[in-house]
């Protein structure tokens, strides 16, 4: 099966061609909405606070996640999507769990019970969603008043029933609903406008797009027959991903990613990295490499890197926060900064499963490593490894998490050298797990207090598989260990490597 991407092997643009192919993707986009007169999809000034008039009021017509996002954006000041869970929530870990337990619930039966066991959440755990409601209280805004209309009779049916809302979405109207940010209605739109005098430019109207009319222009009559009579379903968009090949930088099939070349996989699978998570790295990285760099020989390459563990879709990887770090590295590399690899690949996967320092054997033989690598599918999602590397490392940082339920490894610092004798163990080691110790311990929000705007906040990571630690591979025994009698660094207070800048400033109360 070949790629039919019109830009393939041209400068610019594309090329008028004819072929035959397996299958044709149309990318047309969900389309203009048909009722409203500001497009969900167009920049616009819900979000930004009024010049004009000391307060507005909003009609919001809908009830799927376009709404409830602009519903959002029209009553909390600064709101960022991204942010806004670890914004309310990072202080409450109790209430996190519960919440995630809910949301297991809700997953498996979407149509009853979500809003009351909201209700008996907020009666059991008011201290804690007393702060939240605090939090988002004082975020209110000001400027804004929205009168929500709905389809349903009842507000507790956009929780219960089956109605297009993310479950964050739907913690967060939860909460935004007690704290009256919202009046929530079933009037009809031009009754609820009659009665408040609201003008048209202020009614939004979030009821969706006409995708089939969209597909309709676009393609033959009985080709759209034959996509119409076939789809039980029409052409409702699920919240599941459908595609499963294919990474940015490459637009092939994923089993066939094995073979891309190795230029490819350089530059491929990068994803967002917080761009004060790459500075902190990159600053620690270079503490690492310059101590390391003491007693390394001047002529032999030395690399120092770390990676953070992260959830996209259902796969867990191993993200690279910033560029390598060390010695005779090659000038005018490309940045390998926002990779990301298989959590189960190479050597840092092995540190990631089997939750313990992995060291390539003293003395090894490079050919011995390099069959080690080829093992544990090291190109498969980057270059084959130098032959003349002849010594690589991997060092995990555990969580501190006592109940067992999140993933254990939340970043490895990775580490190889050309030079024939180099090794890392004894004194030198002791050093650079100190080093990741304290590196560790100044991720919580104390040791961040004084830093304004830039916080670790809470990353979406799913459960990883590999939460019970996997023995190594007899595969690899030969040219890989597992370090016994060290302590590994540990994260207290938190368990991800995701210092993001926010634009919130909060207000403190002097007295």
């Amino acid at each position: 099966m070949k790629s039919g991407n019109s830009n393939a092997g041209t400068p610019a643009g594309s090329t008028g061609q004819t072929d035959d192919f397996d299958a044709v993707i149309l990318a047309i986009g969900f389309g203009i909405e048909a009722d409203s007169r500001l497009s969900y999809w167009r920049n616009d000034i819900v979000g930004q606070p009024n010049l004009e008039q000391p307060r507005l009021t909003f009609v919001l017509s809908g009830q799927g996640d376009g709404a409830m996002v602009d519903l959002l954006r029209l009553r909390i000041s600064h709101f960022r999507q991204d942010r806004i869970l670890s914004e309310l929530f990072r202080d409450s870990p109790t209430l996190i769990e519960r919440l995630r337990e809910i949301k297991t619930e809700h997953e498996k039966d979407v149509t009853k019970g979500t809003f009351q066991k909201f209700e008996t959440l907020w009666q059991e755990e008011e201290v804690a969603f007393g702060k939240v409601k605090t939090k988002l209280g004082s975020r209110l805004r000001r400027d804004t008043d929205v009168i929500l209309r709905l389809k349903v009779k009842k507000l507790s049916d956009l929780f219960d029933g089956d109605v297009r809302i993310s479950f964050q979405n739907r913690v967060l109207v939860y909460v935004l609903y007690k704290c009256g940010g919202f009046v929530p209605s079933t009037e009809k739109e031009t009754v609820l406008a009659r009665q408040h005098a609201i003008p048209p430019d202020r009614i939004i109207q979030r009821h969706g797009t006409k995708r089939e009319m969209l597909l309709k222009g676009i393609l033959s009559e009985p080709l759209f027959t034959v996509m119409e009579s076939r789809n039980k379903d029409k052409f409702r968009q699920v919240d599941e991903q459908m595609w499963s090949g294919g990474y940015f930088g490459y637009t092939g099939a994923k089993e066939h990613a094995f073979n891309a070349d190795d230029g490819t996989k350089d530059a491929w699978r990068k994803e967002y990295l917080p761009g004060a998570t790459a500075l902190v790295a990159s600053t620690f990285c270079s503490a690492v490499a310059g101590f390391l760099a003491k007693d390394h020989p001047a002529d032999s390459r030395l690399r120092v890197t770390l990676h953070r563990a992260v959830s996209f879709g259902t796969e867990e990887v191993l993200q690279q926060c910033c560029r390598y770090f060390g010695i005779n590295l090659p000038p005018g590399d490309d940045s390998p900064a926002g990779r990301t690899f298989p959590a189960d690949n190479a050597t840092i996967g092995l540190a990631y499963k089997t939750h313990q320092m992995i060291r390539s054997r003293q003395g090894v033989d490079p050919d011995a490593l390099a069959k080690a690598m080829q093992f544990l599918n090291l190109h498969q999602a980057s270059r084959k490894m130098s032959p003349e590397v002849r010594f690589v490392s991997a060092l995990p940082m555990l969580t501190s998490d006592k109940k067992g339920g999140r993933n254990p490894v939340t970043g490895v610092l990775y580490i190889d050298s050309k030079a024939e004798n180099f090794f890392l163990d004894g004194e030198k080691l002791q050093v650079v797990l100190g080093m990741i110790e304290r590196f560790a311990e100044n991720l919580h929000s104390d040791a961040l207090a004084d830093i304004d705007r830039i916080s670790n906040s809470e990353l979406a990571r799913g459960r990883s598989r590999w939460y019970l630690a996997q023995p190594i591979p007899e595969e690899v025994d030969h040219a890989l260990e597992i370090v016994d009698g060290i302590r590994l660094p540990r994260l207290e207070g938190t368990d991800q490597l995701n210092l993001e800048y926010s634009d919130f400033i909060p207000i403190r109360q002097v007295l």
